[in-house]
């Protein structure tokens, strides 16, 4: 036992195991505070992506790929007209248009085409 006490992993992984998680509760109240504490410094800018599949591809497919994309926040799929609605949210028009140009690539070369783009400011 005295061999146990003066290993030093050992000693590590004792204080690495009773150390409590805070990251995610300094996150809930950053969130809260710039909601409530001061509505126009946190704005959300949100793209509205209508992507038309062509035909013969596999819609849920497509629509897999495309939501699993970072900086997508939401995908809807419409089974009669062949299309997949994204929502892709950044934080300011630079982040935005990052996003955009990775997305319109991955589309462009693959099986894709992209109907339409509608920016709005969406207040956080």
């Amino acid at each position: 036992m005295p061999q146990a006490k003066d290993d030093p992993d050992l000693r590590v992984r004792q204080t690495r195991s009773t150390k409590p998680e805070i990251p995610p509760k300094t996150e809930e109240k950053k969130d809260g505070e710039t909601q409530e504490g001061a509505p126009g410094s946190s704005s959300r800018i949100e793209a509205k992506v209508r992507v038309k599949i062509r035909r013969g591809k596999r819609l849920d497919r497509c629509a897999d790929i495309l939501g699993g994309l970072p900086g997508i926040e939401d995908c809807a799929v419409d089974q009669e007209n062949q299309v997949v609605l994204l929502t892709i949210s950044a934080a300011d028009n630079k982040a935005l248009n990052a996003v955009l140009t990775k997305f319109s690539t991955l589309v462009e070369q693959e099986w894709m085409k992209v109907d339409s783009k509608k920016l709005k400011e969406d207040r956080a």
